[in-house]
């Protein structure tokens, strides 16, 4: 998908002070735009199990979701409540069609406990919807204006971040070091933007350093690679072709950065075109284990799960394989740019020290549960360190003291 609707990626905007109130704020502002603000309606407390209606289609929906953002997050009984409440209060909402909006999708057997609990309210099988991430990924992306400002999707990568690429890309270290200095000669900042998602990651460059340099970082950096897959269930393969653009024509590898008609500070486009064949590759992987490799275990489950079934099920005919491959094989890569941002969120908070201050020392280890953490720390925590935490996770922190000032001077110990 385009986007990641976890709390590690949406931001929790004023009047929202909870990831709940941010998922719900987003959903009314998504239908507004699709349906006209005239004819929706925001019931003030108590909602009476409808978040948002609307009242010319007689339309109700209510926002559920989990901070993970990953599949089965979300429990059913909280839902079927909401879905109790919403039929007892019916009258004061007159819905035909009652839709759970949800960040992540719900288990195929808390999806079967919701319909179950519809059933016994006397409501037919068309009268529950679930409109899961992948409906809202569709929507976002085309009113993607109205969300720009919603999203943690831009990430700043220090030297090191850029470096490391190098090395991955399988660069020497002669070569590294050589790019090392130039990058601290004559430092000059890059947007890495692509034309697959929103994802943006602003790296440290040097005008010195060519294209091609440039396309071995972003493809590092996003999770790119040119390696085919194979998908064995349709005996097709699909691959990529990367190139780098300004206003989507391709800039020769060789050239310097400093020759392209860009500042510094501007964005460069890493182009991902998706080539597809008609029967397997040689020695490609298949895309589990593509994924496997290259992503968490639990947005791999939420890609195999949800997004290639919802897929599977264009294809209707022979001739639809290209299709269903093609968009296959977007939905892989763009699981792991989302991926590879969350990781690179991560490491990539503590920048590149000042200027003689090399050493550290550890100042102190502290450990502390989660649970005795109240909401708003949790959440600045998270998205500061770039993941999601757990009411049973435990925090260890330690501190790192600089041994000297940097006029060289010892920092005395505390």
């Amino acid at each position: 998908m385009r986007y990641d609707f976890s709390s590690a990626f949406l931001i929790i905007k004023p009047p929202a002070t909870s990831f709940g109130e941010a998922w719900e704020h987003l959903c009314t502002d998504l239908l507004a735009a699709e349906h006209g603000t005239e004819a929706m309606i925001e019931p003030t407390s108590p909602d009476h199990g409808v978040d948002i209606y609307n009242q010319k289609t007689h339309h109700g929906y209510q926002c559920k979701s989990s901070e993970q953002g990953t599949a089965g997050t979300i429990p059913p009984m909280q839902s079927i409540g909401s879905l109790q409440t919403a039929v007892k209060h019916r009258q004061l909402f007159p819905w035909m069609v009652y839709s759970f909006c949800t960040n992540a999708p719900y288990s195929a057997s808390g999806m079967a406990k919701i319909r179950t609990a519809g059933e016994g309210l006397g409501l037919d099988k068309e009268a529950i919807d679930f409109l899961g991430p992948q409906y809202w990924d569709e929507i976002c992306s085309k009113y993607s204006d109205l969300v720009k400002d919603r999203f943690y999707y831009r990430v700043t990568a220090n030297e090191k971040a850029v470096l490391d690429a190098f090395r991955n890309a399988g660069y020497y270290q002669q070569y590294v070091q050589e790019f090392a200095e130039k990058i601290r000669r004559q430092p000059f900042s890059l947007v890495i933007t692509n034309n697959r998602t929103p994802v943006e990651i602003e790296i440290p460059f040097s005008p010195d350093l060519t294209v091609e340099n440039y396309l071995d970082v972003a493809k590092q950096l996003l999770g790119v690679t040119l390696e085919w897959t194979n998908y064995p269930d349709m005996g097709t393969a699909a691959g990529t072709s990367l190139s780098v653009t300004i206003d989507q024509y391709p800039q020769t590898f060789s050239k310097k950065i400093g020759e392209l008609p860009i500042n510094a500070g501007d964005p460069l486009q890493l182009w991902i075109k998706i080539l597809w064949r008609e029967r397997p590759h040689d020695s490609a992987p298949t895309e589990e284990k593509a994924g496997v490799a290259f992503m968490s275990r639990a947005n791999f489950l939420a890609f195999r799960d949800f997004e290639v079934p919802s897929l599977m099920k264009s294809l209707l005919s022979s001739r639809d394989r290209e299709s269903v491959t093609t968009r296959r094989q977007e939905a892989l890569i763009q699981s792991l740019m989302w991926d590879r941002l969350g990781s690179l969120r991560a490491s990539t908070r503590i920048q590149r020290s000042p200027e003689g201050v090399s050493e550290f020392h550890t100042a102190g280890v502290y450990l502390r549960d989660l649970a005795d953490i109240d909401g708003s720390d949790r959440r600045w925590l998270e998205g500061f360190i770039g993941q999601s935490l757990g009411v049973n996770d435990r925090l260890q922190i330690e501190v790192l003291r600089p041994t000297k000032h940097e006029d060289g001077e010892p920092v005395p110990e505390a």
